[in-house]
């Protein structure tokens, strides 16, 4: 049985104090305390902290989406303040096809082959060959049977190759299931290392639906110690959210959740009557080692946590594990994606593809020299498609606006080669064979994944 709140050692068990401290006793001996988190107060200021350092990486994650959503290179609304609606302002989705061959590559590797896993057993009985595929074949079903099983890999490799980080949570120490976390809701302090056993304090938002909570209400009302959720504070909670109007607060609640809004087309009023609400999963390693899990609302606060598992976990590792795209790197923050690489490319792609559509255009307008008279006596010509128009006394005048296309293809070429020249020298082109001494030749490479599982590189 696990208890339901901190129990809240000493005096120094305010809602002021974010840690609680290590004592020394009469003996001199120091003395740890329970729990370092001690309070809802104290898990919401961590929380906050951490959110609000993460907040400029959110706003670049947001930038990556968009740019792989589709979102154009100027902003359409200054493009109107200035006089320039009229100018080309598209998005080609350069971004978005290098983003799916890569993220594909993971998708094949998962559904075009028979078995996940190929297990081997020592021995030289003939028989264990016989056992061993049988693990495997049952292996392979058990995890299949998962319904989410496809989503949450899905997720989690799109995830890895955009931002080059995704994190997965185990929300239950006794079982095998996990949940991949949006990178943009995942926090941990700045400077954070990429050793799991380093982390000490992770915070993730997740949605929990009304429906979920009201039935582990149903479930322990009558067996409250059963269980580690305090279900008088649930009762509290959900009679706050569950009939509010607005039950998952705010609509937006940084720039991430605005990208997915404009690109879903969600952006309506409509959207926030929905049975979902953010929660705060907290994990704290204690002084012990083992791990902590709290869980309580960013906006409520009644004093309790919904949710409190005294040491659920004996490790860091056995509550989450980040999955990460660079070769290396000492800090999770400086791991990059794809998003990353290509970010400032694509963008420049976009800008020179939107002046070539403009100086094709440009190029084929008709440009006449009118008589140099008052202003009053020009009158406007207006050109039909198809039918002659009569320009009076002014005259045609070479156009020129458009002889620098060829210079603006060339760069244009340039930069898309630079990226593919980029992506395959780091292994984000899954069609390009290791170029590792003693690779096999692409012509093989590509013979051998269709034969066998029909992935490329990765």
């Amino acid at each position: 049985m696990k208890n339901k709140q901190p129990p809240g050692d000493g005096p120094y068990n305010s809602v002021y104090a974010t840690r609680a401290p290590i004592t020394r006793e009469s003996d001199g001996q120091l003395e740890a305390p329970s729990n370092i988190i001690q309070s809802v107060s104290a898990a919401k200021a961590v929380y906050t902290t951490y959110r609000s350092e993460h907040l400029k990486r959110i706003d670049l994650y947001a930038q990556i989406e968009g740019i792989f959503a589709g979102n154009p290179p100027y902003d359409p609304v200054e493009l109107y303040q200035n006089g320039l609606q009229h100018i080309a302002n598209f998005n080609p989705l350069d971004g978005r096809s290098l983003y799916e061959k890569s993220a594909l590559a993971y998708w094949n590797l998962l559904n075009e082959t028979e078995r996940l896993a190929v297990f081997e057993l020592q021995g030289q009985d003939p028989a264990l060959i016989e056992v061993a595929d049988t693990i495997s074949r049952h292996f392979n079903d058990v995890v299949r049977d998962w319904d989410s099983f496809t989503t949450q890999v899905n997720q989690l490799s799109a995830q890895v190759v955009k931002f080059g980080l995704s994190p997965i949570i185990w929300p239950d120490e006794r079982d095998w299931r996990w949940r991949t976390i949006e990178t943009a809701k995942f926090f941990v302090q700045d400077q954070a290392l990429s050793d799991i056993d380093e982390l000490t304090c992770v915070a993730v938002e997740s949605i929990f639906t009304a429906q979920y909570l009201f039935k582990v209400y149903n479930e322990f009302k009558d067996a409250k110690d059963e269980s580690p959720w305090d279900i008088d504070a649930l009762a509290d909670y959900l009679m706050y959210r569950a009939n509010s109007t607005i039950q998952n607060g705010p609509m937006v609640t940084d720039v991430m959740d605005l990208q997915k809004r404009l690109q879903n087309g969600d952006l309506s009023y409509v959207s926030v009557f929905s049975d979902g609400v953010r929660l705060v999963s907290f994990l704290q390693k204690e002084y012990d080692g083992k791990i902590t899990h709290y869980i309580f609302d960013r906006d409520y606060d009644n004093g309790s946590f919904l949710y409190f598992a005294d040491r659920q976990y004996d490790s860091m590792d056995d509550s989450l594990i980040i999955f990460t795209a660079s070769p290396g790197e000492f800090t999770l923050h400086s791991n990059r994606g794809l998003g990353h690489k290509v970010f400032s490319t694509i963008q420049a792609m976009m800008q020179i593809d939107c002046s070539i559509v403009d100086m094709t255009r440009m190029s084929s307008t008709p440009l006449i020299k009118s008589p140099a008279t008052g202003p009053s006596d020009v009158s406007p010509i207006k050109f039909i498609p198809g039918v002659p128009t009569n320009i009076g006394m002014s005259e045609f005048i070479q156009n020129d606006l458009g002889h620098n296309i060829t210079q603006l293809v060339g760069a244009s070429q340039y930069l898309r080669a630079k990226i593919q020249s980029n992506t395959a020298a780091s292994g984000d082109d899954p069609s390009m064979p290791d170029s590792s001494i003693g690779s096999i030749s692409p012509t093989q490479a590509r013979f051998q994944s269709y034969k066998e599982f029909n992935v490329l590189k990765n």
